[in-house]
């Protein structure tokens, strides 16, 4: 609630200097008494406002704890049965290789016997030599060496492309200029 700027700047006056002032003194008493009504009118405010503040806490702490459900539990269907793995450590093989004709070769080979793993891959680099990478793991941390056959090649670069756009516009350089204009007699 916002009240008028005049009341405000009465308000604000005390009575010693309501009574000093050189109006007359009904204007005084006017003035004096209008600031006594104000001051009513704020407690009574400032009341109602603690009303309302004490309603709303009872209001919130009356109200009821939200209720969490717990999510349904469903039974496994009835045809389902737990798989069974077998007790007997992974043996397997394989090895795959990529040659085509954009230029990619790579290749990648693995056997495994319970714990113990070994294997290689290869592959060629941009640079022109063919990395190889051997590795072996008895079950006790991965253990790589890396190998590297041939030189690496850096040509120099030559770019397919001309090094300046040969861009000619289509409008010529210099405008024509506009035809004079038309002479009336």
């Amino acid at each position: 609630m916002s009240l008028p700027v005049d009341m405000l700047y009465t308000d604000s006056m005390s009575e010693e200097s309501l009574a000093t002032a050189d109006d007359s003194s009904e204007t005084v008493i006017d003035n004096v008494s209008a600031n006594r009504k104000l001051g009513s009118q704020r407690k009574k405010i400032i009341m109602k406002l603690k009303v309302f503040l004490i309603a709303c806490i009872l209001a919130v702490a009356a109200g009821e704890a939200p209720v969490h459900h717990s999510p349904p539990a469903y039974p496994a269907p009835s045809h389902y049965h737990k798989p069974h793995y077998p007790e007997e450590p992974p043996k397997y093989t394989f090895n795959y290789g990529v040659a085509d004709h954009y230029g990619a070769n790579f290749g990648h080979s693995e056997t495994r016997d319970g714990y113990r793993t070994e294997g290689s891959y290869s592959v060629d680099l941009p640079d022109g030599r063919k990395q190889t990478v051997n590795y072996q793991d008895n079950g006790d941390g991965l253990e790589a060496v890396v190998n590297y056959e041939g030189e690496a090649q850096y040509p120099a670069h030559k770019p397919s492309y001309p090094a300046h756009p040969t861009y000619k516009p289509s409008y010529p350089s210099h405008p024509t200029p506009y035809p004079p204009p038309p002479h009336y007699e």
